[in-house]
């Protein structure tokens, strides 16, 4: 996935992680689609994960991700995507909704500190 800028990026910004800036001032992210249920790991941060089943399938959040974790999660199709807590890992959101609320939906996970994490975006 990529998204384009007509601005120059200056010196006070480096992308770090999976991000990165071409030369046609384009910020590229690495994605990864899923097929059935999956558990986050340090290498999904700053990542965009995809999911495209017919199937219902469950994202857990496990402790360690490490600080600073974050990642966008869409739902390309029509199987439905909760996310979920590992042990030891608090997840919380508005409404406490943790599932992606339909096809094309997408929703950011962002750790807050030690195991506390925050999802947000298109949930039900």
């Amino acid at each position: 996935m990529s998204v384009t800028h007509d601005r120059s990026a200056d010196a006070s910004f480096t992308p770090t992680g999976a991000l990165a800036w071409d030369a046609a001032h384009t910020l590229d992210i690495d994605t990864t689609d899923r097929t059935a249920s999956y558990s986050l790991s340090a290498g999904d941060n700053q990542t965009l994960i995809t999911f495209s089943s017919g199937s219902a399938m469950t994202v857990t959040v496990p402790a360690s991700l490490g600080a600073g974790f974050s990642c966008l999660l869409a739902r390309l199709s029509t199987g439905a995507v909760s996310v979920g807590a590992g042990a030891g890992v608090t997840l919380n959101s508005r409404g406490a909704l943790f599932a992606l609320n339909g096809q094309w939906a997408i929703a950011s996970l962002v750790n807050r500190g030690g195991e506390n994490y925050i999802l947000g975006g298109d949930l039900v």
